[in-house]
C-alpha cells in the first residue's frame, strides 16, 4: 500500500513493529496459487511491489493446474522469507516518497467521523489526509502452541491489542481468522540424498514471475 501511494508521488508514513521484521511472512513462506495468485498480480497492476519482492527472492516456482483448463491455472512460487523482509527492507529505505515510523498505533484518531491520524504507544500522533490500514498477523493476536496460549504476535513479537479495541468503539465489527504454521525443521536433521529435489518449472519462450 506505501509503494502503491508512492508511485502517486505521495508522501508516505509507513508505520510498523519493527523494520527488521517487515514483510517476515509469518505463515507459509509462499505466494501464489489459485485464490492469492489473484490477489498477487491486482497488488502489482495497482503499484504495490509484493510481486516484484516475489520474483527477486524465490526458491522455486511453479505453475499449477497444468493439466486443467486456463481458468485453474495459478503460479505459485515458494520463497526465502529472510532475503523477502530484508529486500523490502531496502525498497523502502530506498523510497524517498516513503517514512519508516518503527511503532505501535494503538488509536486511530477520529473527529467529527473523519479519521485524522494515529496514536502511537510512544504517545506520539501522527496527523495524515488518509489512512491505510493493514491488519496482517498482529492485530490482538495470539499464538496456539499445543495447549499453550500466549498473547503476542508470530515469531515472539509485539501484538497491537489496543487497535482492535479502538476499531470496536468506531463501529467495526471484528473477526478473528485462525492460520496454521507448520513447523521448522533444521536443515542438520535432515537427510537430503532421501528427499525429492523439485526444479524450477521451466516453460519454452515464457518466464515464470508475477511483476
Amino acid at each position: 500500500a506505501a509503494f502503491a501511494l508512492s508511485k502517486k508521488n505521495h508522501k508516505t508514513a509507513l508505520i510498523s513493529l519493527s523494520i527488521d521484521k517487515l514483510a517476515m511472512m509469518p505463515c507459509n513462506p509462499s505466494i501464489g496459487g489459485p485464490a492469492k495468485g489473484i490477489l498477487t498480480r491486482e497488488v502489482d497492476a495497482l503499484g504495490g511491489m509484493q510481486g516484484l519482492m516475489v520474483d527477486k527472492n524465490i526458491i522455486q516456482i511453479k505453475m499449477l493446474n497444468n493439466s486443467k483448463g486456463p481458468a485453474v491455472k495459478a503460479l505459485r512460487a515458494q520463497i526465502d522469507k529472510d532475503l523477502y523482509s530484508k529486500y523490502a527492507k531496502k525498497l523502502v529505505k530506498e523510497d524517498s516518497n516513503i517514512t519508516f515510523i518503527e511503532g505501535t498505533v494503538n488509536e486511530i484518531l477520529v473527529a467529527s467521523k473523519i479519521v485524522k491520524g494515529a496514536l502511537l504507544s510512544s504517545g506520539e500522533k501522527i496527523f495524515c489526509k488518509k489512512l491505510v490500514l493493514t491488519t496482517g498477523t498482529y492485530m490482538d493476536s495470539r499464538v496456539l502452541r499445543g495447549k499453550e496460549k500466549l498473547v503476542q504476535g508470530p515469531d515472539n513479537q509485539d501484538t497491537s491489542s489496543l487497535l482492535s479495541e479502538c476499531l470496536k468503539k468506531l463501529g467495526i465489527s471484528m473477526q478473528r481468522l485462525k492460520t496454521g504454521t507448520s513447523p521448522r525443521v533444521l536443515t542438520s536433521t535432515i537427510d537430503f540424498e532421501k528427499v525429492e529435489k523439485v526444479e524450477k518449472e521451466i516453460v519454452p519462450n515464457k518466464e515464470l514471475k508475477f511483476s
